[in-house]
């Protein structure tokens, strides 16, 4: 079954933002050994980890995006039409390159074995949580929480922002009036 692409346009039956040629490009260029280059790769299974990645990027990151889907039924997050980034710098409507480049990384971690949205047993159980002190304590069994990726975050933070989560300072773009 072949990737469909996304073009820039906002197709329905995208799955992809980045193709197979554009994830070894970037992997090659990058230096990450652990992505398979042609000849030699298992290219059915790249494909898979680049569909798993964009749903798990559109996913993690869609409430913060902004503006509006360019096609309201295209099969991805982007384009966006009216969409700024955390600068507040309007963004062109199309597929951002920074993106492309976190969906190639995510689908290397996927092809490495990282269990991004794991399974857990009953649910994760937060048993206590202290603000004060920033604890947290999980039932015995339970994962808690699912991988942070901080160098997927670096990454995409002129898009989005800084993560931001219970644990963190929350930080906000002041303008004086």
């Amino acid at each position: 079954m072949a990737l469909v692409v996304e073009d820039g346009t906002g197709l329905v039956g995208a799955e992809s933002y980045a193709s197979l040629e554009d994830a070894n490009a970037y992997h090659l260029k990058m230096g990450n050994d652990g992505w398979p280059q042609p000849p030699g790769g298992n290219e059915v299974r790249q494909e898979a980890m680049l569909r798993r990645s964009a749903a798990y990027l559109d996913n993690t990151y869609f409430l913060r995006m902004t503006g509006e889907k360019k096609n309201p039924d295209q099969g991805l997050a982007f384009p966006r039409t009216g969409a700024v980034d955390f600068q507040g710098e309007p963004l062109p409507d199309t597929v951002p390159k920074i993106y492309k480049d976190a969906q190639c990384e995510v689908a290397l971690y996927m092809l490495q074995g990282l269990k991004l949205a794991p399974q857990v047993e009953a649910g994760a159980r937060l048993k206590r949580k202290r603000v004060d002190v920033l604890e947290k304590e999980w039932f015995e069994g339970t994962e808690g929480e699912w991988p942070i990726l901080g160098a997927l975050d670096l990454l995409l933070v002129s898009l989005f922002g800084p993560r931001v989560d219970d644990n963190q300072i929350k930080i906000a773009k002041i303008t004086r009036a």
